[in-house]
């Protein structure tokens, strides 16, 4: 990890229970009060990839293996 991603992973480690809330009062907001997020896990030493000419990169959910759903940058 460079010095920003530490910087970074520091701010988010102080402040997730913060994320974490704004989170899960947009989703009641949304009227999407049968969800609950117990946790985030941000992951940022993943950089967007290098998409060939013509795909652009996008920033989507992506269904894992465990039923869970992870964002991520992707090729389109």
């Amino acid at each position: 990890m460079v010095k920003t991603d530490l910087d970074l992973l520091q701010r988010f480690q102080t402040r997730k229970d913060d994320v974490l809330e704004l989170v899960s009062e947009a989703l009641r907001n949304a009227g999407l009060h049968d969800v609950d997020i117990k946790s985030i896990h941000v992951d940022i030493t993943k950089r967007a990839p290098l998409c060939p000419s013509g795909h652009p990169c996008v920033w989507e959910a992506v269904p894992q293996p465990d039923g869970s759903v992870v964002y991520q940058y992707v090729c389109k």
